[in-house]
C-alpha cells in the first residue's frame, strides 16, 4: 500500500522520529552498528486513509475506478476518488519541505520525481533566483 501525501496525512509524529533518528546517526559517535539497530526498529508509516471510500465505487481489474457522478457533488465525488485512489493519482508526486531558516520562512516544494540536486541549496537558504524562469527571476 502506498503511503498518503502530506495533505491527506501529514504523519508529524512520524517525521519527527525520522529526523530525530537521522539528526542522531550524523552524531561524531555514531556508529554504523548503533545506526543499523536504530534503523531497525524505526516505526513504518501510516498507509491507511481515514476516508472511507465512495459506496457505489467499483475497482476495475486495471484499478481505475468507477463511480456515479452526480451534477451537484461532482467536485467532492471528484475529491474522494483521489483520496481512494491516491496511490496513483500521487505516484510520480514528491513533497518536500523546510522549517525555514533565520532569515526566511518555511518552505514547501512539489514536483513530478524528486526535485534537482541542486534545488537543496534554495531549501537551506530560502533563494531559488537560479531556478526561475527568466521572466519571473527579473520580477
Amino acid at each position: 500500500s502506498a503511503i498518503p501525501p502530506p495533505e491527506l496525512d501529514p504523519q508529524d509524529a512520524w517525521f519527527e522520529t525520522i529526523e530525530d533518528f537521522l539528526l542522531q546517526a550524523l552524531e561524531p559517535g555514531a556508529s554504523y552498528e548503533s545506526v543499523a539497530q536504530r534503523l531497525a526498529a524505526l516505526p513504518v508509516p501510516n498507509d491507511h486513509l481515514l476516508a472511507a471510500p465512495p459506496q457505489d465505487m467499483v475497482r476495475l481489474s486495471d484499478g481505475t475506478i468507477v463511480s456515479a457522478a452526480t451534477g451537484s457533488g461532482f467536485p467532492e465525488r471528484l475529491a474522494a476518488l483521489r483520496i481512494e485512489d491516491h496511490a496513483r493519482t500521487y505516484a510520480h508526486a514528491c513533497y518536500v519541505w523546510t522549517v525555514g531558516g533565520p532569515n526566511f520562512e518555511p518552505l514547501a516544494l512539489t514536483g513530478q520525481a524528486l526535485p534537482d540536486p541542486y534545488l537543496f541549496s534554495g531549501l537551506l537558504t530560502g533563494r531559488f533566483d537560479t531556478h526561475l524562469e527568466p521572466e519571473r527571476a527579473s520580477s
